[in-house]
C-alpha cells in the first residue's frame, strides 16, 4: 500500500469528517478509496455506454431530426 499526501480546503475536510462521524466511512482513507472506486466505476460505465452506442445501429442526425425531437419535447409540456 502507498501513502499519498494531498492538500484540501477546510470545507472539504469538514465534509469528510462529517461522513466519518455519521458512520458512512471509518476513516479519511476509507472515504477517499470509495471516492476513487466510484469515479473509476462511473468512467467505466461511460466507456461501456459509448461502446454500446458505437456498436448500435446509427441514425442520421440532421435538421429534421432535431426539429422532430424538439416538437416531441414541446408536446410533453403542452399537455
Amino acid at each position: 500500500m502507498v501513502n499519498i499526501s494531498a492538500s484540501i480546503l477546510d470545507q472539504l475536510k469538514d465534509w469528510i469528517e462529517s461522513q466519518i462521524e455519521n458512520g458512512s466511512y471509518t476513516s479519511t482513507s476509507d472515504y477517499l478509496r470509495d471516492l476513487i472506486r466510484n469515479d473509476k466505476m462511473k468512467k467505466q460505465e461511460l466507456d461501456d455506454m459509448l461502446l454500446e452506442g458505437i456498436k448500435s445501429n446509427s441514425i442520421e442526425v440532421d435538421e429534421s431530426y432535431w426539429t422532430n425531437k424538439k416538437d416531441k419535447i414541446k408536446a410533453q409540456f403542452d399537455r
